[in-house]
């Protein structure tokens, strides 16, 4: 019976390994580009209820390495906590951050596609880059990002990482690695 179950944790463990080789040599590089081809860009945060969340994420995104314009647009999906005040504070500090009032189902869409339609309809730059206000992300995120769309994409997907901060996230996050 033990024999059994190595065999077959062998072979779960191998095709593992070679989905994961096999995403690794489809998956195609992109080159940053210089900071001259950048263009300014829209980034779409969703919030709803992110109290706790938004200030590390606005933070983040407003640190980045982006030389060009940059327009924030949060949205605040009817959140019962402080998401408000806090979008309120980055408006007042910073120009670049606007939040947007979440009409409750408009054009008969929901949840995220309805926050993301409404958001869109208020970007003023052509290259959009959407996050959820419960993601940080890094120096050269967004710059990363806009490489990709503008090197022949037509969408873009990024992947995220646990903050490791208890032994819980500790697990989560060996569970999440990329090899």
């Amino acid at each position: 019976m033990i024999t059994a179950l190595w065999i077959i944790y062998g072979l779960i463990g191998t095709i593992e390994v070679l989905l994961i080789l096999n995403f690794w040599l489809r998956s195609k590089r992109v080159r940053l580009l210089n900071e001259e081809a950048l263009p300014p860009v829209s980034v779409l945060v969703c919030a709803r209820d992110e109290e706790e969340n938004l200030k590390d994420c606005l933070e983040s995104i407003l640190k980045s390495d982006y030389p060009n314009t940059m327009q924030v647009l949060v949205g605040d999906d009817n959140s019962e906590d402080g998401t408000a005040d806090t979008i309120r504070d980055f408006e007042n500090r910073y120009d670049a951050v606007q939040g947007i009032s979440i009409i409750h189902e408009k054009e008969g869409l929901i949840a995220k596609a309805n926050v993301l339609n409404q958001l869109i309809d208020q970007a003023i730059y052509d290259q959009q880059v959407i996050i959820d206000a419960d993601m940080i992300v890094t120096q050269h995120w967004l710059r990363h990002m806009v490489s990709a769309l503008l090197s022949g994409n037509d969408m873009v997907s990024g992947y995220t990482q646990i903050l490791r901060s208890t032994w819980l996230t500790q697990l989560q996050f060996f569970d999440w690695e990329v090899v």
